[in-house]
């Protein structure tokens, strides 16, 4: 008799569906972004990286394949500069798209990836020369290790400091020195990010007074048209309305008390079991660890 392999155990693949949501999140978030300046579709690699950083997690291509294999729920365009991405529709619920087509797979392993391979250079392999073949002995004489293989060859100085830019051996140390003192370079993006980390906890106040002021259930709902309104009116600092629903999707994406969900092309704020002093501290924690 021969035996079946064992089912994936519920806890592993509620791990599993727990990790695409998050990195479903983190996508969304990098290319709402995007597309609230901007009309052309980012680079896979350029939202891949934002995503990464964003929920200090790699997001890498392979995600992307394991996702699109689950459902379609992002679009793919190769062009001459690279692959470029963008959501498949604008009005839909992804992360309860891909919660909902996990669930109907017995197995993730039974998908078929979307593969991304043909977008980076290919592989050259270098041809075997036939001096190489292992099947070929070697003359005990090509073995011999002559004294031509131990002298010092002195190369030209003027040859090393043209292929070295000109600069002395301590030249080059400080400009590598220097170079690894700047660090990366800040984008706009990373600015733009930096920004709303700043509005992160008057927003959560203003959400989890809303949340406060209905006692009668843990699970409650807002509209986004409205929790912009009051947010606008409690803040001292003027904020527009692109800018409250950045930071309300920078908050969902790092705490699972937080949803977005779009009906009938209204967007509702969901919350849950909101603690104040707890929240904060993982949402400062989780902005150090960037």
């Amino acid at each position: 008799m021969v035996s079946s392999s064992p089912p994936r155990t519920p806890t592993k693949s509620y791990s599993t569906l727990n990790r695409l949501v998050s990195k479903v999140k983190a996508l969304d978030s990098v290319l709402y972004l995007h597309f609230a300046s901007s009309v052309a579709s980012p680079q896979l690699s350029k939202v891949l990286e934002q995503a990464s950083t964003l929920s200090a997690t790699p997001i890498v291509v392979e995600d992307i394949e394991q996702i699109l294999a689950i459902a379609p729920i992002y679009q793919l365009v190769r062009t001459q500069d690279g692959v470029r991405v963008k959501f498949t529709s604008f009005a839909e619920d992804r992360v309860a798209i891909i919660t909902s087509q996990f669930n109907k797979r017995s197995s993730l392993e039974a998908t078929t990836p979307l593969s991304l391979r043909s977008a980076s250079p290919r592989k050259i392999t270098k041809p075997r020369s036939s001096s190489s073949s292992p099947t070929k002995r070697q003359s005990f004489a090509s073995l011999k290790n002559t004294r031509s293989r131990f002298e010092y060859s002195e190369k030209d100085a003027q040859v090393e400091s043209t292929k070295n830019s000109g600069l002395s051996l301590l030249e080059r140390i400080k400009l590598k020195e220097k170079l690894a003192n700047e660090g990366p370079p800040i984008t706009p993006e990373m600015k733009y990010t930096e920004y709303l980390w700043g509005k992160v906890g008057q927003v959560y106040d203003v959400i989890n007074q809303l949340y406060r002021e209905q006692n009668f259930e843990n699970f409650k709902s807002f509209s986004m048209t409205h929790v912009v309104k009051v947010v606008q009116d409690s803040i001292d600092h003027p904020i527009n309305e692109r800018e409250v629903n950045d930071v309300v999707r920078l908050i969902t994406l790092k705490l699972h008390k937080f949803s977005l969900v779009e009906r009938q092309s209204v967007l509702i704020l969901k919350v849950s079991n909101l603690d104040r002093e707890e929240d904060l501290r993982l949402l400062k924690t989780l902005q150090c660890s960037l």
